[in-house]
């Protein structure tokens, strides 16, 4: 469909591939007709968010395309929500009759060129050594529940993250000398990845990352169906682990990263305990750009590959 002013109509025909990883490098084709020949102001838009908040110009602009010509373009995937593809041709809107479906993102610092925050080796073993807050150390559930989880991330994406061999009393906040996953009393429902990083010019990388679990929730610390209480804690720490490993969100419905954790729609499929085939994808990917860089500078190495993953302690 295309909105015209006056113009012959360009038409978009099909998109290849229609399941795709935004921010990985990807590249999306868009076929049809009426592009023209070189893309001068033209441009492509993502859908960024739900309802139908698309692209504005310049960030359209800013993609990096690998080519145009009238009935073929080519643009390296950015991180986007599923939808239809919308451009921009001498000032016609044109909407693609097909729905690209982003399975999973990465949160990229910029489009063009692609880059991230990266892992890198901050305990001088590895990678990450994260904290149990006495709380849930305690509590043999939470720490099971913590620990299986634990043991999933490390063997189906080799993500050098341990566990220490001791619980802390920290509270989860930015704090940049430790990671942890806590009881958090800030937040309502569900939980909320903390972040803190460091980012220059030349390279920006993850300091330190808590997780903070909603104090307020009853939680549920088994697998699949809930038994009792109204969230899974497993599912949760999951979904925010998938941000401490680069994630973004989605809103393609059965993903981990989908943005509700504890409510409708999420409820239909939080009883999985793994992640996506998609999500595996793209934090493996992510887990070779942390292996591979070549910048280096003080405390900053690689990322390291893990050994044993199931050797989930220190």
């Amino acid at each position: 469909m295309c909105i015209i002013k006056g113009k012959i109509q360009p038409q978009i025909t099909n998109l290849s591939p229609l399941n795709i990883i935004g921010g990985m490098g990807q590249v999306l084709t868009i076929r049809g007709t009426g592009f023209g020949d070189s893309r001068g102001t033209n441009f492509v838009s993502f859908k960024q968010n739900d309802p139908d908040i698309y692209m504005d110009e310049q960030a359209g602009t800013a993609l990096n395309y690998c080519n145009w010509s009238d009935k073929q373009i080519e643009v390296e995937m950015p991180s986007a929500y599923s939808g239809t593809i919308h451009m921009n041709i001498d000032g016609t809107k044109c909407i693609s009759p097909e729905i690209l479906n982003v399975k999973a993102n990465f949160n990229t610092i910029s489009t063009n060129p692609l880059d991230y925050f990266h892992l890198i080796n901050k305990n001088g073993r590895g990678g990450y050594t994260w904290y149990i807050h006495r709380e849930y150390w305690e509590n043999s559930d939470a720490r099971t529940a913590i620990e299986e989880v634990f043991e999933e991330f490390r063997c189906k994406t080799g993500v050098n993250f341990v566990l220490a061999n001791h619980p802390t009393d920290e509270i989860p906040a930015c704090n940049p000398h430790i990671n942890l996953i806590g009881p958090d009393l800030t937040i309502p429902v569900g939980g909320f990845h903390y972040l803190c990083w460091y980012t220059s010019p030349a390279f920006s990388h993850s300091v330190s990352m808590n997780i903070g679990m909603s104090s307020s929730e009853v939680w549920y610390y088994g697998k699949g169906d809930l038994q009792n209480g109204s969230a899974k804690f497993r599912y949760v720490l999951m979904h925010e682990l998938g941000h401490a490993a680069g994630l973004g969100h989605v809103n393609e419905l059965g993903q981990t990263m989908y943005p509700s954790v504890t409510l409708q729609p999420s409820n239909s499929w939080f009883q999985r305990d793994s992640l996506t085939n998609e999500e595996v994808t793209a934090i493996s990917h992510f887990v070779k750009l942390s292996q591979n860089f070549a910048f280096r500078g003080p405390g900053i190495t690689p990322l390291l590959p893990i050994t044993d993953c199931k050797s989930i302690y220190e």
